[in-house]
């Protein structure tokens, strides 16, 4: 479907890709990796046409269509939100105004006249049943209530939601018009929790190839099955999800590394022999002939490391007082007629409208001519709480971060900090406020204090800044290079109490798990914004949940509280099934239509249906589970033979019998491809387990 050829492109004498071939097939689940600035962006660019490459060419199959969401800048039009949703389907419009069109003609025309206008009426009607037409309506609700829009909202103008909720636009868009080859950057950013599970069972189900750029590792885990790496300036493929990729990229360094120091043995054994010997002339054909084997041989290049990241410790602050910060009948609410103002935030005012109706100004002091975010908020922040504040795109998390921090003053109520805090907020718009005319250095220096200069080349490099890199200007920064700037500023200002609004949008996988053992490691208290549950899972101590306007507790960590939400949604429909029954039988009891009463009887039997299937699915469940640990347990006694069978390729004695090289080599050949198989077999077995719980 799609073919890269001998592609190569350089940036201002920084070459991106050298010599990149590449194909993706029909029906691929694709995740494209690679640290921030590798050229993920770019490479879908080239694949969508809006860069052309300095070397090579992109084919696709005839007829094949390709749709590009990127992570921001997507124009929405001035229509309402499902018109604007539906317009992802010209075809079908332009095919209704047709058939109306020839309806009043129809109806207008003798009948002599009408043969033609018939004949053109069946043939749109027949490709208005192929395209689906009559369902399209109904696809057009689901895909956007999946994305988290209420029905409500679908006659909106689409211009009232703020970006975040424009992006989601974007992405429903895309979902309907359904291209062959769906490329995706960073899909889940304005993403809440129920909409990325949601989107992660639409692909998985989805009829084209995906390609996926993504830092959330469990999406990636639940979605892909083969993961294209960028590597040395082109692409590696690995089979599996991420997880598994991990695996097979950390041996994949480790075999370069072998060879790139046994070829450097080699040069320097030869090299040696060659300086010894270079007056002797005696050994000067020998000399000569190691001269040119060194002049043929293809050098490797130096092995590439796996990057160490960000790696720090957030700054000691003094103690806190046990309490950190109170609310105390906190509200917050806009004037309608400023909401829009807001739209250039997630969750501000624009976006929280569509909120409106289950915040109604009668619950507090919001006038009718104001849109309440919420009210009457109690809540309590002790030293050393560890919360992740979550809520659907629009529940008014960032609004309730910008109170916590103070950089917004509630509307009613009093918000208290306690003794001795020194607050420090990292906010989703924070690297709108860098100075673009400065250099990353110039930047990271106007906080600093004089004692701690000296350091600042060495933090920045830290934070992957580092030689040339330090002197950009940061106006030409990607959004992940930039909010690791913002962070490496946090770290001038010693705190203990932060307060993170997103902060792992745009952070590359590896600088995210350096942040969060940072946050593991943080001393202080910090409430945490976040969507991403590998992330969040092993870091807090409680959940807070904002929902319709108030505030639900959840103590423990946040496994303990997906889990509890599992159990509830498992009740919920438990009790919806009972009240079924309950109602079947009072039927049966007092109902005398024989119809009634047999529909009752049929109620019952799917019921006992359903539970036999239940079962049925939880025994599949546990021998697919018990299979994929086998599996597992395998993979690992094959890695761990593999790398027994390595270390003797490495020994040079080996070499001295060419029987038992030859035996060495096979058994490494056996044993890849049988790694190589069980890998395959645990990406089916994860592939079919995501299958049943998404």
């Amino acid at each position: 479907m799609l073919q890269l050829t001998d592609l190569s492109l350089a940036f201002g004498g920084q070459e991106l890709f050298h010599k990149l071939n590449w194909q993706l097939n029909r029906g691929d689940r694709v995740g494209l990796v690679g640290p921030n600035g590798a050229g993920k962006t770019t490479l879908f660019r080239l694949m969508m046409g809006q860069l052309e490459p300095d070397a090579g060419r992109v084919q696709r199959g005839r007829e094949v269509s390709l749709g590009y969401l990127p992570q921001e800048g997507t124009p929405i039009g001035r229509r309402s939100l499902f018109e604007e949703a539906r317009s992802a389907l010209p075809e079908l419009g332009a095919i209704q105004r047709e058939l109306v069109r020839l309806h009043a003609v129809l109806e207008t025309e003798d009948q002599t006249g009408t043969t033609d206008s018939l004949a053109r009426y069946g043939q749109l009607q027949h490709r208005f049943e192929e395209l689906d037409g009559w369902s399209a309506d109904a696809q057009v609700a689901k895909v956007l209530s999946g994305l988290g829009f209420r029905q409500e909202q679908f006659g909106w103008p689409s211009e009232v939601f703020s970006g975040g909720w424009q992006m989601r636009i974007a992405l429903a868009k895309l979902l309907l018009q359904g291209p062959d080859i769906l490329l995706l950057d960073e899909p889940t950013n304005h993403l809440d929790l129920d909409s990325v599970v949601w989107l992660e069972g639409y692909l998985r189900g989805y009829a084209g190839s995906v390609i996926i750029v993504s830092h959330d590792r469990r999406f990636l885990d639940r979605t892909v099955t083969r993961i294209a790496a960028i590597h040395r300036h082109s692409l590696s493929d690995y089979t599996g999800n991420y997880s598994a990729f991990e695996r097979q990229f950390a041996q994949t360094l480790e075999a370069d590394r072998k060879a790139y120091e046994e070829q450097q043995a080699e040069i320097e054994r030869i090299t040696r022999f060659i300086n010894t010997f270079r007056y002797n002339a005696r050994k000067a054909a020998q000399v000569q002939s190691r001269v040119k084997q060194l002049e043929k041989m293809e050098r490797l290049p130096a092995p590439q490391t796996p990057p160490s990241g960000v790696r720090f410790h957030f700054p000691r602050a003094p103690r806190s007082g046990r309490v950190v910060l109170e609310l105390k009948g906190v509200g917050k609410y806009y004037d309608k007629a400023d909401a829009p103002n807001h739209s250039s935030e997630k969750s501000g005012a624009s976006a929280l409208r569509a909120d409106a109706p289950n915040h109604s100004s009668e619950k507090s002091g919001a006038s009718a001519s104001q849109v309440q975010v919420f009210n009457n908020l109690d809540l309590t922040i002790e030293r050393g709480d560890r919360i992740a504040l979550l809520g659907v795109n629009g529940a008014g998390k960032s609004t309730l971060s910008r109170l916590l921090a103070g950089t917004e003053a509630p509307s009613c109520g009093q918000r208290v900090l306690g003794h001795q805090v020194v607050l420090d907020f990292y906010a989703q718009q924070q690297t709108d406020k860098l100075t673009t005319d400065r250099s990353v250095y110039q930047e990271i220096a106007s906080r600093a204090a004089f004692d701690v200069v000296p350091q600042l080349r060495t933090l920045l490099g830290a934070f992957l800044f580092s030689g040339e890199a330090a002197d950009k200007p940061v106006a030409v920064l990607s959004g992940g290079e930039k909010s690791r700037l913002v962070l490496a500023k946090m770290l001038l200002q010693a705190s203990n109490f932060l307060i993170l609004d997103e902060p792992t949008n745009h952070l590359d996988l590896r600088t995210k798990e350096v942040l969060k053992q940072a946050l593991q490691q943080f001393s202080g208290t910090f409430v945490l914004v976040s969507h991403d549950r590998d992330f969040l899972d092993g870091l807090v101590t409680k959940v807070i949940e904002l929902q319709d306007g108030r505030l639900v507790t959840y103590p423990g960590s946040f496994d303990a509280f997906v889990a509890r939400k599992e159990r509830e949604a498992g009740a919920e429909g438990e009790s919806q099934g009972e009240s079924q029954r309950s109602n079947g039988k009072g039927q049966m009891a007092k109902a005398g239509d024989p119809e009634e009463v047999l529909s009752a009887v049929r109620q019952a039997k799917r019921g006992k249906a359903l539970q036999v299937r239940h079962k049925a699915a939880r025994a599949q469940r546990s021998r697919q589970e018990r299979r994929m640990a086998e599996t597992e347990r395998r993979i690992a006694e094959l890695e761990e033979q593999q790398r027994a069978v390595e270390a003797l390729m490495a020994d040079r004695s080996v070499y001295t019998a060419p029987g038992r090289a030859r035996e060495v080599a096979a058994e490494y050949d056996t044993l890849k491809r049988e790694l190589e198989e069980h890998y395959a077999s645990w990406s089916e077995l994860a592939e079919e387990l995501d299958g049943e719980t998404g």
